[in-house]
């Protein structure tokens, strides 16, 4: 159908880039047992190895979205691609350093520049999305392109396994470098803001202009300084609340694209390529509890629920089914261990509503600020839970302590939604309107 197959091909290009993306997370975590073998690392060591990308990821999400709120998208996206790809193409080349001592640090300096290069992503796919649909569409949307974090490990998982063990655990950084090299090519001839679209129909663009809100910029925004603006949402209750759910809830995203495949190897005893394939399938639930995320949210908008109520309650309801990671601690069945692992990562993709929460409630002419802010926040995640888990199990010699700290983030975020998170309504910064809009070109 015409009326619709431009917007929806847009946000799955987003979710096909997107996954490259989390499939250059993914190669660390599935072949770390091999790369600390080949270049001889301690526990502690990988764990830093696996948080270095996240600490440059974090650090940078605030000046992109300033730069978000500042410069075209759709250029700021592809700088940003490119130069990830020349960094994933770099990390195939460090093995070859003659200096075997110079390959660690080498390989931290490359994570951390792929976590620069990675961090605009999320917030420009959330900007793209919200120039492209509209209210009753957009938790749909925003599901589509934030199920690549499960569509990665699902379809990456396996690859990066076989790769690992037929040809060594740097060869996916070339091939996933490769890859979105391709896909930029195709960015750049299809990511377009809906009126500047060459393919889109005239029955879209009148449904597209019906239903998007109007947006306004301010100037009391624009005559603000960055930290006015900061210090404006980090003092908002609901920014506040939503912004400690998301950093409980991507706890258990990192538990899974870090230390799951090594708990299996470790503890479950399992073999490398088993594990490929037995990392994949609770990804794959993952991937549908998104989807079914977004489709319910949205029924639940049109049947006349509150934003608060179509957003909060599949959050809660997923998090409790991410619980269900616990009970893999008292079975060694490999067919139990995913059964619970994959009701825990359905429920984890159930709860991934936070980019629709950030369309729900961001002051447009700080769009790129507020998702900036959202994501350091769940993306702090990656740096401390890592390192913590990789502490623990060193002090204690205990690898279930891994699954007990990632359940407990679960029931951490269940109250903070409860509790803390109260009506979604858009963040209102003191405005003195003028028409401005955005653009994706």
């Amino acid at each position: 159908m015409k009326s619709i197959s431009v917007r929806y091909s847009v946000v799955f290009l987003l979710m096909f880039v997107t996954t490259i993306f989390f499939g250059g997370r993914s190669i660390l975590s599935i072949s770390g047992g091999d790369l600390s073998k080949d270049l001889q690392l301690s526990t502690v060591q990988l764990g830093y190895l696996f948080s270095s990308f996240s600490v440059t990821y974090v650090l940078f999400q605030i000046p992109c979205g300033l730069l978000l709120d500042k410069i075209k998208t759709k250029f700021l996206y592809l700088f940003f691609l490119i130069f990830w790809s020349v960094v994933s193409l770099g990390t195939f080349f460090v093995t070859f350093i003659p200096n075997s001592f110079f390959i660690f640090p080498a390989l931290i300096v490359f994570r951390l520049l792929a976590g620069l290069f990675e961090a605009p992503i999320f917030p420009a796919n959330s900007r793209i999305v919200s120039c492209w649909f509209p209210k009753h569409e957009i938790s749909f949307a925003s599901a589509i392109f934030a199920s690549s974090q499960y569509l990665s490990i699902f379809i990456c998982s396996p690859i990066i396994a076989w790769v690992t063990y037929h040809q060594g655990w740097q060869f996916n950084f070339l091939y996933l470098g490769s890859a979105a090299l391709l896909l930029g090519i195709v960015l750049k001839y299809w990511l377009h803001s809906p009126k500047d679209h060459p393919f889109i129909s005239q029955t879209e663009l009148d449904y597209l202009d019906q239903h998007l809100a109007v947006k306004t910029a301010s100037t009391k925004v624009e005559q603000s300084s960055v930290r006015e603006r900061i210090t404006f949402l980090m003092t908002n209750k609901t920014m506040l609340g939503v912004c400690l759910g998301q950093y409980c809830m991507n706890a258990i995203t990192f538990f899974f694209l870090t230390w799951f495949p090594l708990y299996l190897i470790e503890v479950k005893g399992m073999s490398l390529v088993s594990v490929g394939i037995m990392a994949s399938i609770p990804a794959l639930f993952g991937f549908f509890g998104n989807l079914c995320a977004g489709l319910v949210s949205d029924r639940m908008v049109k049947l006349g629920f509150s934003i608060a109520k179509a957003r909060k309650l599949p959050i809660i309801v997923g998090m409790m089914f991410s619980t269900f990671m616990l009970f893999s601690l008292f079975t060694d069945s490999p067919i139990l261990i995913v059964m619970f692992m994959s009701f825990a990562f359905f429920g984890k993709g159930f709860s991934s509503l936070g980019w629709t929460i950030v369309a729900d409630i961001a002051p447009k002419p700080l769009y790129g600020l507020c998702g900036g802010i959202f994501n350091t926040a769940g993306n702090l995640s990656g740096i401390i839970t890592p390192v913590v888990i990789a502490y623990m199990i060193e002090i204690t010699g205990f690898f279930d302590v891994a699954v007990y700290i990632t359940g407990l983030h679960a029931l951490i975020a269940i109250v903070c939604f409860v509790w803390f998170v109260g009506d979604l309504d858009k963040i209102e910064y003191p405005t003195s309107p003028k028409a401005s809009g955005y653009s994706v070109s």
